[in-house]
């Protein structure tokens, strides 16, 4: 019996982490100190306050995944039925109980940031309940919600060491139109949960293959805007030779792989290769200064 218990807590607690995605709460953080880093001098971008702007980043994106798992418990019985709640290891009032510690966690923190942080962050939490209970099943409002909310980490970051800089602003446009395509061909992975859930996203109400040209003509537009900053003199030679490498060919890859077959089990792969190609976006991204 003390077996089964301890077996039983140790699932709890793996399916706690497993809520709160720690890696790409880590990814998100990196982009904080981003924007920190195209903000300040090299040497001094890494800070108590630009690690402390991280974390909050860090702790809301925690928050989002969390609140988002309790409220998407029917759609994710369906899509995911490994996920902590659906399979049993988590149950939904601890789920939310995590949630509501996270959201509070990140704003006890940005308390001691400046008020406009102060102001951002709450802002974000509150646009990240707003996603979860309202806007993720109409059709391109949560997208588009949810492009918002990561483009704005890198600015963000930006503004903990002053006021944003051009850079910045262009790494938030290039994030802004990178998650809406990724998040368009989510659309098409949780179609089947989405439908049972009544939820309108755009492969629900158009169809599978008009959000995977839909996903197609956004990275194709993020490809011609992250190129465009370079033949605009707006970055230098170095950005270039990463961008193309890191961003432009695997993307390109990714659009033929799908006009060629659209089945899930290739968008989940695709899915898959963008999120590597999301990080490997950093390079360039560090490469504007």
């Amino acid at each position: 019996m003390l077996e089964l218990r301890t077996r039983a807590m140790m699932n709890c607690c793996i399916g706690i982490i497993q809520l709160t995605y720690p890696l790409i709460s880590l990814v998100a953080a990196s982009y904080t100190l981003l924007g920190a880093y195209l903000g300040s001098d090299t040497s001094t971008f890494l800070t108590p306050l630009t690690v402390r702007t991280a974390l909050v980043v860090g702790l809301i994106v925690s928050y989002s995944f969390a609140f988002n798992h309790y409220q998407d418990v029917v759609v994710d019985s369906v899509n995911n039925p490994a996920r902590p709640i659906p399979s049993g290891r988590v149950s939904r009032k601890i789920a939310g109980i995590v949630a509501l510690f996270l959201a509070i966690s990140a704003i006890a923190l940005a308390s001691t940031l400046s008020l406009p942080l102060l102001m951002i962050a709450l802002f974000n939490t509150t646009l990240s309940t707003l996603y979860s209970c309202y806007f993720k099943g109409r059709v391109l409002i949560g997208n588009t919600t949810i492009a918002f909310l990561d483009a704005s980490i890198v600015v963000y970051g930006n503004l903990a060491v002053g006021v944003p800089t051009r850079a910045a602003w262009i790494v938030c446009l290039l994030t802004f139109s990178y998650v809406l395509a990724q998040e368009i061909l989510y659309t098409v992975r949780d179609r089947e949960g989405d439908l049972r859930g009544g939820l309108r996203t755009v492969a629900t109400c158009f169809g599978t293959a008009v959000a995977i040209r839909l996903f197609s003509f956004c990275i194709m537009g993020f490809i011609a805007i992250a190129l465009l900053v370079w033949f605009l003199g707006l970055a230098p030679d170095r950005y270039l030779y990463a961008l193309v490498p890191c961003c432009v060919l695997p993307l390109v890859g990714i659009v033929s792989f799908l006009k060629k077959s659209g089945t899930i089990r290739t968008v989940r792969l695709s899915l898959r290769m963008i999120n590597i190609v999301w990080v490997l976006s950093l390079l360039p991204a560090i490469l504007l200064k």
